[in-house]
């Protein structure tokens, strides 16, 4: 989607922490750094220290082929989420888990999260039960002097998780599971709202300075798009559909390419009470109840 006036309200942000040091610290080989990224409310953090080259050649002899290691220093790299998701479709519980790494002359590596987070480097953990494995492919890159962790492409519920360091680097997709949004409307509670809505000059405010609100229905979404004066254009099979919420009131859920990937909690669409055929539509504040649009249905 196009258009300086118009974003996507998701609640993902991302910071780095700050970490207290001592009165009188030094340097540290491997500073330790945080990761912190918040999706749909809940938190993906990773945490650890940041080693450097520092001319070493590391993959196959300061890393063995074939034997774990944390993608850090000093204590275990750690992943924390604090909902259940999932890495590349398998699922994992929610919780604090440090992160390994089995690298391979082949590029097939491996990826284990162990349920103890609170474990020294050079702990290599044998394998158990508890553990979750993953197998991920490497790609050779450019070398990256100091090791770096990364959260990408954040997507709804879903983003992709990068280290890179040295001439090698891995990914996973990392998905929360879904919240309870249901964007299915049947064509018996869509019928009343299909249509176009004028907006009268006196309800537009800003941002809303547009001249027409046009509801459809396909395949079991009740879509609705702005038309007219600083109306967002619609690209790439981005769209904003209708979630029912009872009592003729529904909340807006943006989809790309058939995929939720973002809400709008502020704000919700309502049906004027009593009307069998939606003469009006009205864009009104959560909690607040302010009204800020009303579009009326062209005669």
């Amino acid at each position: 989607m196009r258009g300086t006036e118009w974003r996507v309200l998701l609640a993902c942000t991302a910071a780095p922490l700050a970490w207290a040091a001592p009165a009188g610290a030094q340097l540290q080989p491997s500073e330790r750094f945080a990761i912190v990224q918040v999706v749909d409310g809940d938190t993906i953090a990773i945490t650890g220290s940041r080693p450097s080259l520092r001319g070493r050649v590391m993959y196959g002899t300061q890393l063995p082929w074939g034997k774990n290691w944390t993608p850090g220093a000093n204590m275990a790299t750690v992943l924390r989420v604090d909902r259940d998701f999932k890495i590349n479709g398998s699922p994992v519980p929610k919780g604090q888990y440090s992160i390994w790494l089995v690298p391979r002359a082949d590029n097939q590596w491996s990826l284990i999260l162990d349920p103890r987070p609170a474990l020294f480097h050079t702990a290599h953990p044998d394998s158990t039960a508890e553990q979750r494995h993953f197998r991920l492919t490497a790609r050779t890159i450019p070398s990256v002097e100091t090791l770096t962790w990364s959260i990408n492409d954040i997507l709804g519920w879903r983003s992709r998780v990068q280290m890179a360091w040295g001439d090698k680097a891995v990914d996973f997709e990392l998905r929360l599971s879904a919240g309870a949004i249901n964007v299915q409307v049947s064509e018996e509670v869509a019928r009343p709202l299909i249509g176009v809505y004028q907006i009268p000059p006196e309800s537009r405010q800003p941002p809303f300075l547009v001249e027409r609100l046009v509801v459809s229905w396909a395949d079991g979404l009740l879509s609705w798009r702005f038309e007219g004066g600083n109306a967002p254009e619609w690209v790439d099979g981005t769209t904003w559909v209708l979630e029912p919420r009872g009592a003729e009131t529904f909340g807006w859920v943006m989809m790309y390419q058939g995929e939720v990937v973002g809400t709008q909690p502020g704000l919700v669409l309502e049906v004027p009470e009593g009307s069998a055929r939606a003469t009006a539509i009205e864009f009104r504040s959560v909690p607040g109840d302010r009204l800020f649009l009303r579009a009326v249905r062209e005669p």
